[in-house]
């Protein structure tokens, strides 16, 4: 069976920063299933390193750590989880909507959009992902690779109000 030369990706990303990680996993997938962790390259991607996180993938039991939490992200939230294990991490409203995320991507074995909302200490967060996974030698996924945008609405607890 021969894959596609794009594979869809799980929701609608719809933004220039998601197409550009897209795209380079595209072209370094080839005809493969998905790419390997070692082929990714961060200068790839300039304008988007600071809004990029590097998440390790541990099998039995699965669990997922930050190998790098972006700068720009980290700012935004007010917390870098640069290796800090995801289930470890102070919110559990955000952390168990992104572990059902990663845990979908794992899973589907394609990249997937995500949107996640939650209360933080300064206001509210919106937070956009795109993640992609990539595989290790024994073609199981050990990194998931993500883009993510994040809004932050200073004391308005509800984005649908005011």
């Amino acid at each position: 069976m021969s894959m596609e030369a794009t594979l869809p990706v799980i929701g609608k990303p719809g933004r220039p920063e998601f197409a550009a990680l897209l795209d380079y996993w595209n072209e370094l997938r080839g005809g493969r299933e998905m790419p390997s962790a070692r082929e990714f390259d961060v200068l790839h991607l300039p304008r988007l390193i600071g809004r990029l996180n590097v998440v390790e993938v541990h099998h039995r039991p699965l669990r997922y750590r930050f190998r790098v939490h972006g700068t720009s992200i980290a700012e935004a939230i007010g917390r870098d989880y640069t290796g800090r294990w995801i289930h470890l991490v102070e919110s559990p409203a955000w952390v168990s909507g992104a572990i059902r995320h990663f845990d979908e991507v794992v899973a589907a074995r394609k990249p997937r959009y995500s949107h996640t909302e939650a209360q933080a200490e300064f206001g509210y967060v919106v937070m956009r992902r795109l993640i992609c996974p990539f595989a290790g030698d024994d073609l199981e996924i050990d990194r998931l690779i993500m883009v993510v945008l994040v809004d932050r609405r200073v004391g308005n607890n509800d984005p649908g109000r005011g």
